[in-house]
């Protein structure tokens, strides 16, 4: 999980691209001002200026600060001028208020240096990290957020056993056992063999190791028989 600055006084704008940071699986680390930036930038991947008023000579200072950090700057509609600036004293990318979420995601997940194309496969389940897509035996699986973050954090660990409560801790949310039993009823009908498994004391993980196994073929059948006769 990617440690992502989020720079700004708490609004709505903030609180939206903090969600978006999530749903790409970052773990949001809010700072208020500027004078915690050089402090908190160590291990960052990217940092995200949420700005109300764009005074160009603390946006300058927070943006040297934070060099050579990845940094994306959303902000009011600004003059392509004033844009160009920006991306001189370092921005990547600058976002105005009112772009929609769709667009947010694609770009905050083009400046993340190890999400891009990165994807997660169990058998034949993909997840694309970047762009939040699953599908299952190729087929496209219609995930919400939070159903995203769970599969991704079992993905990243198939086969293994998390509790409940480590799950909710890496995924950032509460009630997995309800969002993992719709989860798997998203999936059921695409593939008969179940991947998400739950173990009573041992908690939740998905296997694609039994579908292996089941598709014996004759050849593995027969010699099976001829063990079993001997």
């Amino acid at each position: 999980m990617q440690d992502v600055l989020l720079i700004g006084t708490a609004s709505p704008p903030l609180v939206s691209v903090g969600h978006i940071l999530r749903d790409l699986g970052c773990r949001p680390r809010h700072v208020a001002g500027p004078e915690g930036v050089r402090g908190e930038r160590a291990e960052a991947a990217l940092a995200v200026l949420v700005v109300g008023e764009v005074a160009v000579p603390e946006l300058a200072a927070i943006l040297q600060a934070l060099h050579p950090l990845p940094s994306v700057v959303v902000g009011p509609l600004l003059p392509e001028r004033h844009v160009r600036l920006l991306h001189r004293l370092g921005a990547r990318a600058y976002l105005p208020f009112g772009t929609p979420p769709h667009q947010k995601r694609a770009v905050l997940a083009a400046q993340l240096p190890h999400a891009r194309g990165e994807t997660l496969t169990v058998g034949p389940l993909r997840l694309n990290v970047a762009s939040g897509a699953a599908h299952l035996h190729g087929q496209p699986v219609a995930l919400t957020p939070t159903e995203f973050r769970l599969l991704r954090v079992l993905m990243e660990r198939p086969g293994e056993y998390l509790s409940r409560a480590e799950l909710e801790a890496l995924a950032e949310c509460g009630q997995a056992p309800t969002h993992l039993h719709h989860l798997r009823h998203k999936l059921l009908p695409l593939c008969p063999t179940p991947l998400l498994r739950s173990r009573q004391g041992a908690g939740y993980c998905i296997d694609a190791r039994s579908a292996t196994r089941q598709s014996a073929t004759t050849f593995t059948s027969f010699r099976s028989h001829l063990q079993f006769l001997a």
